[in-house]
Formats: structure tokens, C-alpha cells, sequence
């Protein structure tokens, strides 16, 4: 398993939840946000209280009620194994940034 996880505060917790559950040995953590291009800086919006609502926003965005962010980007095709048996994205707006990140490994796994 590679989970990629911006929002620094949410990637201890992920960590406590796969030492609960036993799955450490087979799991590694991006603290990065999954894009089309790896090592730019993006632009991450956290509203209080939601965390699990935060997303990627334009560079001149501007919003009350929360924090904004800086975070490193990574190109799935960057991280991901030769093979890959599934792919779940939930990146509250940026799939196609996703998609456009993932080339090398949907043509290397057509299934």
C-alpha cells in the first residue's frame, strides 16, 4: 500500500491507525500531494475542523477559517510498483492532476 497524504497532522494519525490495525510492514506514506509532476509546491487549504475536506487550491486563492499550506506534489509514476493491482483517488478536485500523474502505470496495467 502507498498512501500519499498532504495534511501533515492526518499522516500521524494514518500512521496510529496502521500500527492499530498491523499494517505498517506493508504500507509507506507519501507526505505529499499526489499531482501531475513531482517536487513543485502547491498550494493546500485546510478549513477548521473539516481536515478531511481539504484540497489543492489556485495560487491566488484566498479563504477565512482555516490553514493554508504549502506542500510538495508527486507524480504517481514516481512511487507506484511496475505493477499495481488498484487505484483509489479522493483528491477533492485534483483527480485529473492525479490522472495525468499515473501514464506509465495505467499503460503498464491495462487490467
Amino acid at each position: 500500500v502507498i498512501a500519499c497524504e498532504p495534511n501533515r497532522e492526518l499522516v500521524e494519525i494514518v500512521k496510529q491507525s496502521l500500527l492499530l490495525c498491523g499494517l505498517t510492514e506493508i504500507t509507506t506514506i507519501e507526505n505529499r500531494a499526489a499531482h501531475s509532476a513531482s517536487n513543485n509546491v502547491a498550494k493546500f487549504y485546510v478549513p477548521d475542523g473539516r481536515p478531511m475536506n481539504a484540497a489543492l487550491v489556485p495560487s491566488n486563492s484566498k479563504f477565512g477559517g482555516g490553514a493554508t499550506l504549502e506542500v510538495e506534489t508527486v507524480r504517481l509514476d514516481e512511487v507506484l510498483p511496475k505493477t499495481v493491482d488498484f487505484i483509489k483517488i479522493d483528491t477533492e478536485g485534483a483527480e485529473a492532476d492525479v490522472w495525468n500523474g499515473l501514464g506509465r502505470t495505467l499503460e503498464a496495467n491495462p487490467g
